[in-house]
């Protein structure tokens, strides 16, 4: 089973991308786009346009993760922003990762498990660089 650790940043990429991309292809824009360093260990969520499709990149210490989710139907909530990227907190990412079909967005948002459990953080500052805490 892939635990991630405590102190894992969650790194969200507002803007769509072609999800015939891989291993090379998300770790370039994880780098590029994101303006951040993959092998610092955090996990880097990535959509297409119709928000049906999700992948993780994450570097575990010794090597790349890619998980990949298709949804059969409905569709990922996913925030919007003008920037490229967005920084969740740890426990956010289950929620996150829920589908309006299954839960109805609408509902969702309105209630306080929304508010308890989804806590993006637009100016959360920046965690302290511990590169040793994916091992």
């Amino acid at each position: 089973m892939l635990n991630f650790p405590a102190c894992v940043r969650i790194f969200v990429a507002l803007k769509p991308c072609d999800m015939r991309k891989s291993f090379n292809g998300l770790y370039a824009l994880a780098q590029e786009q994101l303006e951040e360093d993959p092998r610092e260990g955090a996990l880097f969520l990535f959509s297409n346009k119709p928000r049906t499709l999700l992948k993780i990149l994450y570097f575990d210490g010794s090597g790349l993760w890619v998980l990949a989710k298709r949804l059969e139907k409905g569709t990922f909530t996913w925030p919007q922003g003008n920037s490229e990227k967005l920084l969740l907190s740890r426990r956010s990412l289950a929620v996150f990762t829920l589908h309006e079909e299954k839960w109805g967005y609408n509902n969702l948002i309105n209630s306080d498990l929304w508010f308890k459990i989804m806590r993006i953080k637009l100016d959360m500052p920046q965690p302290p660089q511990n590169r040793g805490c994916y091992y």
